[in-house]
């Protein structure tokens, strides 16, 4: 290990942002690097204290804490005949800067407004799951299977913005004065108030904005300062990897353009679209590239599909499924496109 992922893996450690992998990595490093563990010692005594600033302390009482935190530290050295070399002594100097940066961002964040330190909020999904959340305004969002939205409460009296990561449905609350912004990877957009869905997968060829109510104008990040509108029950689909290629140049109804701009089928008898049944537990398919459904099933299934025929993988699919198992959905499949498969535990093969 090197001086870079050890200093790496101390700072997460004293983060809190270490996974197990890494502790398990740090650990073995530690136990045949003793002068590293000695700088770890050192810096777990430090971080032992508890740096609470809420409180006025007599000159008296940080002293003594001041004398205990000196103890810590001595009784963490190795007996003073063993020297040290120059290298040791460097990373002694650079784990000290992280202790000093730390405890001040510490010092500095229990003393500022908690107003102004709060985290934002963060909800995510994992594959396998779905949720729903109210956000300060009252809009509802429903948040499909391996997704992750964030928003910033504390700015949310200024401005309705938030990010995804995923998709999700959006019932967003009607404010003329404070415009709702979805922000994702190759799109920001706008409403003030309207009923839409926003599939973002970064593991998917295309994001989509579909709209069911209202209207929303889209700002591609790739084109800036144009916008596209769309009207009640249009779908605009960006393939993720579009290069910038001059002006903007939208396709109705094209399945071959970077850009496209179509039109959503409406079910008569509930105005529903397939883009948000998922929010009803369904899978809903329209002649559906093979290759495009298999992300879909791995995050409802909370599996991983190994492809071991990939000429099946351009052949298409229409169906729906509502509360089928992975078992059901695969010998839909298999009878309609033509393969076969073994289920393990968390893994399917395909071939």
């Amino acid at each position: 290990m090197n001086n870079d992922r050890f200093l790496e893996l101390l700072a997460k450690k004293k983060s809190g942002a270490l996974t197990l992998p890494e502790k398990r990595e740090l650990d073995a490093y530690l136990e045949t690097n003793e002068d590293d563990a000695i700088i770890v010692s050192m810096m777990d005594a430090v971080f032992d204290v508890n740096f609470n600033f809420d409180h006025k302390y007599s000159a008296e009482s940080l002293k003594a804490s001041l004398n205990n935190l000196n103890e810590k530290i001595e009784r963490s050295k190795m007996p003073p005949k063993k020297s040290y070399s120059l290298e040791f002594w460097s990373k002694v100097a650079v784990a000290v800067i992280i202790i000093c940066a730390v405890t001040y961002f510490v010092f500095i964040s229990s003393r500022a407004d908690s107003t102004q330190i709060k985290s934002p909020n963060i909800v995510s999904t994992k594959k396998g799951s779905k949720s729903n959340i109210v956000l300060p305004d009252g809009t509802k969002v429903w948040i499909n299977a391996d997704t992750r939205l964030s928003y910033n409460e504390n700015a949310w009296e200024k401005s309705r913005e938030v990010e995804l990561l995923g998709e999700a449905y959006f019932d967003v609350v009607k404010d003329k004065k404070r415009p709702f912004i979805v922000h994702t990877k190759v799109m920001d957009v706008r409403i003030t108030g309207t009923a839409f869905n926003i599939r973002a997968y970064p593991d998917e060829k295309n994001s989509a904005t579909t709209l069911l109510r209202g209207s929303v104008e889209v700002y591609l990040k790739k084109k800036k300062g144009e916008k596209i509108t769309l009207a009640t029950n249009e779908k605009l689909v960006v393939q993720n990897n579009y290069v910038q290629d001059g002006k903007l140049n939208v396709k109705a109804n094209s399945n071959e353009a970077a850009i496209q701009l179509l039109t959503i089928k409406v079910n008569p008898v509930d105005s529903t679209a397939k883009e948000t049944e998922w929010i009803n537990n369904k899978l809903v398919f329209d002649n559906e590239l093979f290759e495009d459904i298999i992300p879909v099933l791995e995050r409802r299934f909370n599996t991983k599909i190994e492809l071991q025929r990939k000429i099946i993988s351009d052949r298409k699919f229409s169906g729906t499924f509502e509360d089928d198992s992975l078992k059901d959905a695969l010998e839909s499949f298999k009878f309609s496109i033509g393969f076969n498969y073994t289920i393990y535990k968390d893994k399917v093969v395909i071939y």
